[in-house]
């Protein structure tokens, strides 16, 4: 914080004062000196004697006070406001331009993904974690309340939904074959030990006969979701102009590059192929210099 003006006058005047005595304490003796010797120095005395008084006369330029300048309101608050308007508008049309970028590449990833999801081959090649999820996100769009169990601790139960005050646990079970009693047999305990009221097994196969008939004779309803009804219900839940869900996430490890957009700038995204690996980096590169790493999940 700078001190107050008066206070800067005031040091300035004890500055100047002790200033002058300090010359007059040199110079005195000087002048008595030389007027004693006679008139041939007495020019020189005369020449000593004016530059004295000009130097008392004098203030030392680093110690001269001046009054701040005090902006003018009027002038500084339009100027101070045009500038935070002009950056404020900047940033915001920036912000909107990186938004509507990103819209725009999660809704084409939306797309390309509802469209394979629709197909038998892509749900056979899924990863098991990524198949959990597409059940978890079909029932969500459907109106069950969904929420997913830990992958390694689920306890044969994938996927927790509730519906008409009924708690429902999911199964998930992306294989090419059938799935026989054994996997049904699991879920009922799991369901019993929850304290479910009833259970689901979704596949991408099919369900054996003998499962079948013990599903019949299960204590709990257990339904049984086999690759064709799958289909339908994906359908059902992501139709053709479907509104993207908040809950979809683009698949980094298995979505085009070209679909993912850049956080940072809203470029797109493209996949490099690195020392340590793959990974996906901005097309803005070197302006952008934005990266992330690929991983991908074990299956299980």
């Amino acid at each position: 914080m700078k001190p107050p003006h008066h206070t800067l006058i005031h040091a300035h005047d004890m500055a100047i004062s002790k200033r002058r005595k300090t010359i007059l304490a040199v110079s005195l003796p000087v002048i008595v000196g030389l007027l004693i010797l006679g008139d041939s120095t007495g020019s020189a005395a005369t020449v000593v004697v004016s530059l004295l008084l000009l130097l008392l006369a004098s203030d030392p330029p680093q110690l001269r006070a001046t009054a701040p300048r005090t902006p003018s309101p009027t002038c500084s608050t339009a100027s101070d406001s045009s500038i935070s308007s002009v950056g404020a508008g900047g940033f915001a049309h920036e912000f909107e331009v990186l938004n509507q970028r990103r819209a725009e590449n999660r809704k084409r990833a939306f797309e390309e993904w509802a469209q394979k999801i629709k197909l038998p081959q892509y749900l056979l090649a899924m990863d098991p974690i990524r198949f959990e999820q597409l059940v978890a996100s079909m029932y969500a769009e459907l109106g069950f309340a969904v929420s997913r169990t830990q992958p390694t601790r689920d306890g044969g139960i994938d996927v927790s939904m509730t519906r008409d005050g009924k708690r429902i646990a999911v199964q998930c079970k992306r294989v090419k074959s059938n799935v026989g009693e054994p996997v049904l047999r699991d879920l009922l305990g799991a369901m019993t030990a929850g304290s479910y009221d009833m259970g689901i097994v979704v596949t991408t196969g099919s369900v054996s006969s003998a499962a079948r008939r013990w599903a019949k004779r299960s204590p709990l309803p257990i339904e049984l979701v086999e690759l064709a009804e799958l289909q339908r219900l994906i359908a059902r839940a992501f139709p053709d102009g479907s509104v993207v869900p908040d809950s979809f996430h683009v698949d980094v490890s298995q979505a085009p590059a070209s679909l993912l957009a850049c956080p940072e700038c809203g470029d797109a995204l493209r996949r490099v192929k690195g020392p340590y690996g793959h990974f996906l980096g901005c097309r803005g590169f070197p302006t952008c210099r934005y990266t992330r790493r690929i991983q991908n999940k074990r299956r299980r």
